[in-house]
């Protein structure tokens, strides 16, 4: 399919060998641009809501709480059809929709929300783990007016927000990349000279609760920690609301 080719040779007793041959050429070396972190919406704008409707829990918390820190006004859901009625009762600006969803998938409730009255100026951002190109057809069939591919940085998630709604964001003066550096310096030196004055099973907690990505328990827990070390839990609160769940593994 690659237009390469397969071969194998094998001698009886000593072993086979198997080569795999594909056309290759040299790709251009790729550097990412600094991102601008989002701070908030620009005051004096008009209404922007947004409806989320995702099926899995924690990753429609992590949408919900994601923008409604930055200011936008959101509704969430956990199916394909709540979101045809939460589209109906609501009438956001923007719609995030996960396309595998029980009862009813993404693309068909876009496009019974595209029926709707006001359906066809709402704008819908279309969420997914398959990038393919079968699923861009997918998501332009059913009236989508952008996909995006889990996992995503919310930077990206913003910029796509903002080209759809012309929403107007006020931005960090310090480049999204730098000032993750930092705070991964800064979470590094809290891990090494802090976290072992805290009880090893609360660590082990801890640990727990951020490798299964519980942000619910994972609060709870900042909270026991707060009541060893204000000055600890205060930055592990920081970064569960970063869901800087890696980091803090």
């Amino acid at each position: 399919a690659m237009g390469g080719d397969v071969t194998a040779t094998s001698e009886l007793g000593k072993g086979s060998t198997f080569r795999i041959e594909i056309p290759v050429k040299e790709g251009k070396e790729y550097v990412k641009d600094d991102v601008r972190e989002v701070l908030r919406l620009e005051t004096g704008q008009p209404r922007c809501s947004i409806l989320v409707a995702e099926d899995d829990d924690d990753s429609r918390l992590f949408l919900v709480q994601m923008l409604d820190n930055i200011g936008f006004e959101v509704f969430e859901v956990s199916d394909g059809r709540e979101a045809i009625t939460a589209f109906t009762n609501k009438h956001p600006q923007l719609i995030l929709i996960d396309y595998s969803m029980p009862e009813m998938k993404g693309d068909e409730a876009i496009r019974q929300i595209r029926k709707s009255p006001g359906g066809t100026s709402v704008k819908i951002i279309l969420i997914t783990a398959n990038a393919s190109d079968e699923m861009r057809q997918i998501a332009l069939a059913s009236g989508s007016d952008d996909l995006m591919a889990k996992p995503f940085r919310y930077g990206e998630l913003f910029e796509k927000i903002r080209m759809l709604s012309g929403i107007r964001y006020v931005y960090a003066d310090t480049p999204l990349l730098g000032r993750e550096a930092a705070e991964s310096d800064s979470a590094s030196a809290l891990t090494q000279n802090m976290m072992e004055s805290l009880p090893s099973e609360l660590r082990r907690q801890i640990r727990t609760a951020a490798i299964s990505c519980r942000h619910d328990q994972l609060l709870e827990l900042v909270q026991d920690v707060a009541e060893i070390s204000p000055e600890i839990g205060e930055k592990l609160r920081g970064m569960v609301m970063k869901f800087d769940y890696s980091t803090l593994i």
